[in-house]
């Protein structure tokens, strides 16, 4: 549960801090980004017609492609294109985010419940307080 709310947090404050060098407009790129709460509206239908493994499953794989068509097509997409993979990259995050929660209620028993939250933010936030460091780190052979 540890490494899933870790990938989670990890990917979702690593393009908060990125997202200063998308060659799009801030301001529609912020717009959209807004709209990526639409990821909690369709957990509840996702989470009933899939388990919760292959919904998280499916939010990951999702980031991943997004991630991968920023990382490869980002100068050949146009403007809107690039808020729409944004949107999608947010809203699948947002998704994770939902399912972990939920998964989170059912995994633990009551008693030990605040407990295992706590600890998985602890450590969720100790390893994203490297996400600046790692997100400007340039290697010495450049």
């Amino acid at each position: 549960m540890v490494i899933c709310w870790i990938a989670t947090c990890y990917s979702y404050f690593i393009f908060v801090y990125l997202i200063k060098y998308l060659p799009a407009d801030i301001y529609i790129v912020d717009l959209v980004s807004g709209f990526s709460a639409i990821g909690f509206l369709i957990q509840g239908p996702l989470l009933q017609a899939l388990k919760h493994k292959t919904t998280q499953l499916l939010s990951y794989s999702l980031v991943l492609v997004t991630l991968l068509i920023i990382i490869f097509f980002q100068s050949q997409l146009p403007l809107y294109a690039f808020a729409f993979v944004i949107l999608i990259l947010k809203l699948f995050v947002c998704l994770s985010f939902g399912v972990i929660y939920v998964v989170h209620l059912e995994l633990f028993d009551s008693s030990f419940l605040n407990s295992s939250y706590g600890i998985c933010n602890i450590l969720s936030r100790l390893v994203v307080i490297a996400v600046p460091m790692l997100a400007e780190f340039e290697s010495e052979a450049t």
